[in-house]
């Protein structure tokens, strides 16, 4: 499981940094498809871990910016406190993590048959 989560953590975040935010969900289709039961855990942590180490690597970065980035969009998505955005962003990085997974996970058993 360990070795699972590696691979679908470095591969959502690798296709992330290369081809952008949407492709991500890739590697957590990838993590469901090796890890066949209990997938969706598998694509929700990987997920979740790279889009987690990448906001955590813009605050270390340029904390500055990112808190003012942070606090601009919570005040477009509807005056939001500035924790909001990121919290956001994670429980869309779960939803599309743990689907992602659930996916993969049904294709290996699609595949088996």
């Amino acid at each position: 499981m360990i070795k699972n989560l590696f691979i679908t953590l470095t591969t959502a975040l690798l296709l992330h940094l290369f081809l952008g935010w949407q492709f991500a969900v890739l590697g957590a289709i990838l993590g469901g498809f090796l890890q066949k039961l209990g997938g969706w855990k598998i694509g929700l942590l990987g997920l979740l871990g790279a889009w987690g180490s990448l906001i955590l690597w813009n605050y270390a970065v340029a904390p500055m910016q990112i808190t003012t980035l942070f606090s601009t969009m919570s005040g477009i998505l509807g005056n939001l406190p500035a924790f909001a955005f990121p919290l956001l962003t994670l429980i869309l990085a779960a939803i599309l993590g743990s689907l992602g997974g659930l996916l993969g996970t049904q294709i290996a058993i699609y595949r088996q048959k």
